[in-house]
């Protein structure tokens, strides 16, 4: 089945109902697939306002789960396959992660804000997203109550996680 064909809208549904797991099979062989096209739908759909909040937030939570693994290591693993997408895709799935900081869903608001901090330390050390301390701090100067705090956030953890790893 063509990705852009695919119902994420219907997936994200299954994910939060009562019986998932159909939904996570279909997630998994879709990640698998085409990683990055993945994870550009699943932040569009993170970024949607015509998406129910809780559907909204498990997209945030599926790209967060994507590159951060529940290890050092793993996220080590998942880094590796991040940097496989190519820059162009990434770069467009950077900018609607930091979309991802003004969300109104405290929840998917909080999951753009940790995958941005985790993304963000890693490639800053490896000398890209240049731009996103300038970012961040433009937000911080021009930003919303909303976009503030989630921008507070990804500040926290991508200076964690520069702590902690680099």
């Amino acid at each position: 089945r063509v990705m852009s064909a695919t119902n994420f809208p219907l997936i994200l549904s299954q994910l939060v109902s009562q019986s998932p797991h159909e939904a996570f099979a279909v997630i998994e062989k879709l990640r698998k697939e085409n990683l990055g096209m993945f994870l550009f739908e699943m932040a569009n759909q993170m970024v949607a306002e015509n998406i129910p909040s809780n559907q909204r937030q498990m997209a945030a939570l599926v790209i967060k789960n994507s590159v951060v693994g529940p290890s050092p290591q793993a996220t080590d693993e998942l880094y590796k396959l991040w940097l496989s997408i190519p820059s162009q895709q990434r770069d467009l799935i950077k900018q609607l992660l930091i979309q991802g900081l003004s969300l109104s869903n405290f929840e998917a608001r909080s999951s753009a804000s940790q995958v941005v901090g985790q993304i963000g330390a890693r490639e800053l050390y490896h000398g890209q997203w240049t731009d996103l301390i300038g970012i961040l701090v433009g937000n911080m100067a021009t930003g919303s109550p909303v976009v503030k705090e989630g921008t507070l956030n990804a500040l926290g953890v991508l200076c964690e996680e520069i702590v902690r790893k680099y």
